[in-house]
């Protein structure tokens, strides 16, 4: 079952997550106009409810080595865990250290809740997990909301935990059947997507709230 208190903050600044939903996705806007309000709704809630009762049974894993599901949906749930415990076995040079790690940015005013921050060869990385529904195809898919999202992760620990972290892995694991895919990034990448995408949304966002004030 969902964590309502989850990603909780005692402010008001918006989150990462918030201030890429200001992209429109060509592919999303297409499914609302053929999707009902209901639905839309509908199948919203359940996305966000299965990714975050996956968040929360990878988070007891990483903590206590023991899988745990609590949520309404067993069978996606537990789809995309096997699909992370395949990730783990197949890509078991990654440690991963510790998870869901809620942060403010005092430099830019926003908030975030990082996944995992894991070791690979020696040098610290963050990683990030997605789930998804992928039907026919063989594997998950990794969007770019995925790689600028990850960036502004990277910036916020760097500057919260004075940490220099310049390494990044998406795992997006599917929900209807057990897969994954992987997408790295360096610095130069990292940087490219904060730096031209992910400020310039928050400058947006800024720019919008301050004119509904």
């Amino acid at each position: 079952m969902a964590n309502a208190n989850h990603r909780a903050y005692e402010n008001d600044l918006p989150s990462v997550t918030q201030l890429i939903s200001q992209l429109a996705s060509p592919g999303l806007m297409n499914w609302f106009k053929r999707t009902s309000f209901e639905e839309i709704n509908r199948l919203s809630k359940r996305g966000r409810e299965i990714g975050t009762d996956t968040h929360l049974a990878i988070h007891h894993f990483i903590e206590t080595g023991k899988s745990e599901i609590k949520t309404q949906y067993p069978d996606e749930v537990t789809n995309a865990l096997k699909s992370f415990m395949l990730f783990r076995k197949e890509q078991n040079d990654i440690k991963l250290v510790n998870a869901e790690i809620a942060l403010t940015s005092k430099k830019y005013n926003f908030n975030g809740q990082i996944d995992c921050l894991a070791e690979k060869n020696n040098e610290p990385w963050i990683a990030d997990w997605k789930t998804q529904d992928i039907k026919e195809r063989e594997k998950p898919v990794i969007y770019e909301e995925a790689k600028i999202q990850t960036s502004a992760y990277c910036h916020l620990v760097n500057e919260c935990q004075d940490k220099n972290i310049d390494k990044v892995i998406i795992v997006a694991l599917a929900k209807d059947k057990i897969a994954y895919a992987t997408y790295e990034m360096g610095k130069e990448e990292i940087d490219g997507w904060f730096n031209e995408v992910f400020l310039p949304l928050l400058k947006i966002w800024n720019y919008k709230n301050k004119k509904e004030k």
